[in-house]
């Protein structure tokens, strides 16, 4: 709304804070009346109130004076109310009419954090830990990633993971999202199953990732998923004169 002599055109102040951040904020008042008149602003944050420099500010009609001013973010999200102030100076000192008030509210950031505690292999009903070593060819693998909520607060946890065969063709993407995980809760992520019909190594890419409006990143691994062992000629063909077993 706008005030009888002033009007709050603009506030400058973050979104969001992580606590204990320094948060600066300022705002512009406008001169609403035909003559020069002082212009005042507080601000009241989390039960406090918060002073502005400069103290007063003559302003000419139809112009606006900025006010700076800053505060300590608390633990938790904050309503700044803004209030500007008619100043008439007097014998006795100032005296501060209240006129336009606005409020906005700045949230508190919270810093993501996680972890990818196991990863693992499943080929046939084995299981081995990733990255694995001379898995029989022809078998039917499986990926198993666990990640870890380590944020102070409840997260949702996200995860993606590419899968290269050994000539370095896409055989698998990936992506999952699981929702509500509290503080240390992990979660298990199982992809499709796919053929290890190639031998030689098999690579991944993966990234565990919070906040699904505007996913971060978290945790990743980029390396060896496995490596496959070629097959061995059955024994009824090695009376043959084979000397190189080849696989498609």
């Amino acid at each position: 709304m706008t005030g009888l002599w002033t009007d709050i055109v603009k506030i400058t102040a973050p979104e969001s804070a992580s606590s204990g951040q320094t948060v600066n904020v300022s705002v512009d008042i406008k001169n609403l009346l035909g003559y020069a008149f002082y212009i005042a602003a507080s601000a009241l944050v989390d039960g406090s109130w918060v002073s502005f420099t400069p103290a007063k500010a003559l302003t000419q009609p139809g112009a606006s004076s900025r006010f700076s001013s800053s505060f300590v973010m608390p633990n938790k999200d904050v309503t700044l109310t803004i209030t500007s102030y008619f100043v008439v100076e007097g014998e006795w000192g100032d005296e501060w009419y209240p006129d336009d008030q606005q409020s906005v509210v700045i949230a508190l950031e919270v810093a993501v954090a996680g972890t990818i505690t196991r990863m693992e292999l499943e080929y046939d009903g084995a299981r081995a830990n990733i990255p694995a070593y001379d898995i029989p060819q022809d078998k039917s693998g499986q990926v198993h990633i666990w990640g870890r909520n380590d944020s102070a607060v409840r997260q949702d946890l996200g995860i993606r993971w590419l899968i290269y065969d050994p000539n370095g063709i896409l055989v698998q993407d990936y992506p999952d999202w699981s929702y509500g995980h509290g503080p240390g809760d992990d979660h298990e992520f199982i992809g499709p199953r796919f053929d290890l019909d190639k031998p030689g190594p098999y690579t991944i890419t993966l990234a565990l990732s919070m906040n699904p409006a505007a996913p971060q990143i978290v945790a990743s691994y980029s390396g060896v998923l496995c490596t496959v062992a070629a097959a061995v000629p059955e024994p009824e063909f090695r009376g043959f004169g084979f000397i190189k077993y080849v696989t498609a």
